[in-house]
C-alpha cells in the first residue's frame, strides 16, 4: 500500500515499519525543514470488536511520554486529537537499532554470533538502564514496558536513545503485536492489561526486558524460543552458549535481571547502571562509537563553514617574493650587523655555538668531579666506574652497580670485593596494582574517599572499606556530601575489589525563599528536591530554592527509596521548615 500523501501537517516519505495496527513513516514536516517519525493507527485492520478506546489508549500513551520528558528518550513532537486519525510524531533519532547492530555483527563475523564484545554489550544496556531510571524516577513514573531490540538507538557518536515509551503496551493483546515482540516481555505481563498494573510491576518488567537485551547482545538469540504465548509464559531462558569473553559482571547481571520472580530482581534500573558498566574508565559512547565504526557505521562527514572573505583581503602568491636589502634592513633587529649572511655560514655558526657549549658544560663537569674528590682526599682512579669500550649492556650495568655499593655513607670506599645490593622491587602506584579479590569480602574506594557505605541498608563505614559482606549480591549505596549518590549491586561472592570515581551535584541553589529540612533520625540522608539530589546532606539550613510546590524528600538506603512530602514554599526571608521521618 502507497504511504498517504498527507496526514495533518506531515508529508511521509518513506514506510520505516510496519506492526499490527501501526506503520511507522519518516515523514517531512509542512513549513520546517527537518523530518520526524510518524506512527499512525489504522483500526480498519484491528481484530474483533476494535473499537475507540484503542485509539485513546494509543493516544493516552503518547500524551503521557510527551509530559514526561527524560533524557535519552525520543523526544514526542505532537500528539493527535482525534481517535479517527490517531498518530504520534517523534523526533527522527539518526543511527542503528540493537536488531539490525547484532544483524551487521553476525554477518561481519561470517555468521557466527552477534560479533560484539561483551564489555561494549555492558556499556550499551548500561545506556539504556540509566534511561529506564530516568523515566521511571519521573512524577509520575513513565515505563515503557516493550522495551526490545527495535526501540533501542544508538547513534553515530555512540549515544543511546530509546523509543516508544508506551506504545507497545497500549496495543498488546489487541491486535497491535506480533508474537516476536514478546519475547522480550516480563512472563507477569503475558495474557495481562500492562496499562493497568501499578508502578512496582511496571518497573520490574522493564528490568525483565532489559535482561533480555542484555542477551540478545551477547548471543545474538532470543532469550526464549517459543511460537505461542503459552510457550513463553511456561519456558526458561535458554542457558547463555559458552562465551570465554563475558566478565562476571555481565553474566550475574543476565542472571539477576532474568529472575521469574519479580521481587528477586534489582530494586531499580538505577541499580544495575554500575553493575553493567563494569571496571570501563573510557566514555561509554566511545566504545560505542568505536563498535560501530568497526561494523562500517561511520558517522557522517561535517561540512567544513566556509570562512567569510576579509573586506582587504589580497591574493597571496606562492612564490616567497624576495625582499630587498632596504627592506631587510628595516626589519632587522636592532644591534644586529647589516651585513648579509648566507644561510650556510648561518647553520656552521649555530653548530660552532652549539659544540662549545658542550665542550664548556663537559669541562665543568669534569673539573666540579675532580674537586669534589681532591677535597675528600682521593684521587679518582684513571677508569673507576668506566667499563671497557667492548663490554656489554650487562656488564655495563654490573660495573655500575659495583661502584654503587663500593662507597661507604661517609664517602670512602669499601675494602675488599662488592657484594650485590638487596634486591628492591619497583614502586607500582596503587592504581595499577592488581586488584586483590577475597571471596565473601567487599573492597569499596571512592575519589574522594571519607563517604559513606550502606549495605542491603545497614552503614558499613567510610570509604576506603573492606567488609566482610557474605556470598551473593549486596545493594551498595554510597553518600557524601556534595555529590550524587553511587547506588550499586555487588556479587561478593567471588569478592569485590572496586574503586569508583563520586559525581558531584549540579544542583542550582537559588531562589526567592528559604527551606530548612529537619530529620527525625540522626542519620545524615541526602535531601532529594523535586526529584533531584541536592548533594546536602540532611539536616540542611537555609536553602534557597524558588518559591511554590516542591517535593522535598530524603533517600532513607534502609528502605530503598525517598520519603518526601509536598509543602508550599512562599517567598521571602522567613525559612519554611519541613521535618521528614524515615
Amino acid at each position: 500500500m502507497p504511504p498517504p500523501s498527507r496526514i495533518a501537517r506531515y508529508e511521509p516519505e518513506e514506510l520505516l515499519g510496519s506492526a499490527g495496527l501501526v506503520d511507522t513513516y519518516r515523514v517531512r514536516v509542512q513549513g520546517e525543514a527537518g523530518l520526524a517519525v510518524l506512527k499512525v493507527l489504522f483500526l480498519d485492520r484491528g481484530e474483533g470488536s476494535i473499537t475507540r478506546s484503542i485509539a485513546e489508549r494509543f493516544l493516552a500513551a503518547g500524551r503521557r511520554a510527551l509530559a514526561s520528558p527524560a533524557p535519552g528518550i525520543a523526544r514526542v513532537l505532537e500528539v493527535s486529537d482525534d481517535p479517527e486519525t490517531a498518530f504520534v510524531a517523534t523526533e527522527l533519532v539518526p543511527g542503528v537499532d540493537v536488531a539490525r547492530l547484532v544483524q551487521l555483527g553476525r554477518q561481519h563475523g561470517g555468521g557466527r554470533g552477534p560479533m560484539l564484545e561483551p564489555v561494549v554489550a555492558g556499556l550499551l544496556c548500561a545506556q539504556v538502564a540509566r534511561v529506564l531510571a530516568a523515566a521511571h524516577e519521573r512524577k509520575p513514573p513513565l515505563p515503557h514496558l516493550g522495551l526490545c531490540p527495535e526501540n533501542v538507538m544508538v547513534t553515530t557518536a555512540g549515544r543511546v536513545m530509546v523509543l516508544d515509551f508506551g506504545l507497545a503496551a497500549s496495543l498488546r493483546g489487541m491486535g497491535g503485536g506480533a508474537i516476536e515482540k514478546w519475547h522480550f516481555v516480563a512472563p507477569e505481563l503475558i495474557g495481562v492489561d500492562a496499562v493497568a498494573v501499578s508502578d512496582e510491576t511496571a518497573t520490574a518488567a522493564d528490568l525483565y526486558s532489559l535482561g533480555a537485551l542484555l542477551y540478545f547482545l551477547l548471543s545474538g538469540n532470543k532469550p526464549v524460543e517459543a511460537a505461542t504465548l503459552a510457550e513463553l509464559s511456561e519456558r526458561a531462558w535458554e542457558p547463555l552458549p559458552d562465551a570465554p569473553g563475558v566478565p562476571n559482571n555481565l553474566l550475574s547481571a543476565v542472571r539477576a535481571l532474568s529472575a521469574p520472580d519479580p521481587k528477586d530482581r534489582p530494586e531499580s534500573a538505577r541499580t544495575v547502571v554500575e553493575w553493567l558498566s563494569g571496571e570501563s574508565a573510557s566514555p561509554p559512547d566511545l566504545h560505542l562509537a568505536k563498535a560501530l565504526q568497526a561494523l562500517g557505521i561511520h558517522p557522517p562527514e561535517p561540512a567544513a563553514p566556509a570562512a567569510p572573505a576579509k573586506p582587504d583581503a589580497r591574493p597571496v602568491a606562492f612564490a616567497k617574493p624576495v625582499a630587498s636589502a632596504s627592506s631587510r634592513a628595516s626589519v632587522r633587529p636592532k644591534g644586529e650587523s647589516t651585513q648579509a649572511v648566507r644561510p650556510g655560514a648561518r647553520r656552521w655558526r649555530s653548530r660552532a655555538l652549539l659544540a662549545g657549549g658542550a665542550l664548556l658544560v663537559c669541562g665543568i663537569s669534569a673539573w666540579s668531579v675532580a674537586t669534589y674528590r681532591g677535597s675528600r682526599g682521593q684521587a679518582p682512579p684513571p677508569d673507576a666506574g668506566q667499563p671497557p669500550p667492548s663490554a656489554t649492556p650487562e656488564d655495563r650495568k654490573s660495573k655500575q652497580v659495583e661502584t654503587m655499593v663500593q662507597r661507604a655513607p661517609d664517602g670512602g670506599l669499601r675494602p675488599g670485593a662488592a657484594e650485590a645490593p638487596p634486591a628492591v622491587e619497583p614502586y607500582v602506584p596503587e592504581s595499577e596494582r592488581p586488584l586483590r579479590r577475597v571471596p565473601n569480602h567487599l573492597f569499596l574506594d571512592t575519589s574522594p574517599s571519607q563517604a559513606d557505605v550502606w549495605v542491603d541498608g545497614v552503614l558499613r563505614g567510610k570509604t576506603p572499606v573492606d567488609l566482610v559482606t557474605g556470598p551473593g549480591s549486596h545493594r551498595v549505596v554510597v553518600i557524601k556530601s556534595g555529590y550524587r549518590m553511587l547506588r550499586a549491586v555487588f556479587d561478593t561472592t567471588r569478592g569485590e575489589y572496586a574503586r569508583r570515581g563520586l559525581q558531584r551535584a549540579g544542583f542550582a541553589n537559588f531562589g526567592d525563599a528559604i527551606l530548612d529540612v529537619q530529620c527525625a533520625g540522626a542519620n545524615k540522608y541526602p535531601v532529594v528536591l523535586d526529584d533531584e539530589e541536592t548533594g546536602l546532606l540532611c539536616p540542611v539550613s537555609r536553602l534557597p530554592v524558588v518559591s511554590g510546590k516542591h517535593h522535598v524528600g530524603i533517600f532513607v538506603p534502609a528502605r530503598k527509596t525517598v520519603m518526601a512530602v509536598e509543602v508550599t514554599i512562599p517567598p521571602g526571608r522567613e525559612p519554611k521548615r519541613v521535618l521528614l521521618k524515615e
